[in-house]
């Protein structure tokens, strides 16, 4: 079922662990009865942290992000907010963040009642420059929030870590991109930031998760594209 938050944002909703969800095509899913709004894999600082290394990418990645959060926050104001993990790129580049995108961060966290920081395997392990809950993972109304690089629990969970990604064809079309992918227990959460690569809803790793043939919510502009992926994906 298609749901507008916006004129131009087409997102879709479904049920999961018997919560009605909805898959904004800003890369991040909207809780409605719990006022909760879940993203992963940020990677703040990739731009910054890839130049350090000697990889000449431009280092506007966590302004666009950012503003991108901003835009979901102001869309949906909710009364907490989840980051499932790799939200920065390393710790190393935290120390180097820039005081504008460090206080637009901050003023976006004030802004919210709560705020969890959901540990994955890039990010700094003790504390962050930022309010918050600091956590492995957490759990609201039976279904668990985690990052996804360790073993799974059996019950509805959301997470993110694999960065999936689909092509598909639309009227003789090929359309390829991030994308939601779940089955009954697991949603799949697309990469957040902007200077995330992607792995192939087909990839043995990702099929480990979410099985051969997942729902998938293919992202396309500000669009969700909702279908059940039969086959192996087009290249």
């Amino acid at each position: 079922m298609m749901s507008d938050t916006l004129p131009d944002v087409h997102s879709v909703s479904l049920t999961f662990g018997g919560q009605s969800l909805v898959l904004d095509p800003r890369r991040a899913v909207w809780w409605p009865q719990a006022s909760l709004l879940i993203l992963s894999d940020m990677h703040l600082d990739k731009g910054r942290s890839f130049r350090a290394g000697g990889t000449l990418l431009p280092p506007y990645d966590t302004a666009a992000t950012l503003s991108r959060l901003a835009e979901l926050l102001e869309a949906y104001r909710p009364h907490r907010v989840a980051c499932l993990g790799d939200t920065f790129h390393n710790a190393e580049m935290l120390a180097t963040f820039s005081l504008a995108d460090h206080f637009h961060l901050s003023a976006l966290v004030k802004g919210v009642q709560e705020w969890w920081w959901i540990l994955g395997n890039h990010d700094p392990m003790e504390q962050l420059p930022f309010p918050g809950r600091i956590a492995k993972s957490a759990e609201v109304d039976g279904i668990h929030l985690t990052h996804g690089e360790d073993e799974l629990p059996d019950q509805p969970t959301i997470l993110g870590h694999f960065h999936p990604k689909d092509t598909t064809q639309v009227l003789g079309r090929r359309i390829s991109g991030p994308c939601f992918a779940w089955n009954q227990q697991r949603l799949v959460l697309p990469a957040f930031g902007a200077y995330t690569g992607g792995l192939s809803v087909s990839d043995p790793a990702l099929q480990a998760v979410i099985g051969p043939a997942p729902c998938v919510g293919l992202v396309h502009g500000r669009t969700v594209g909702m279908y059940r992926r039969q086959s192996a994906p087009l290249y």
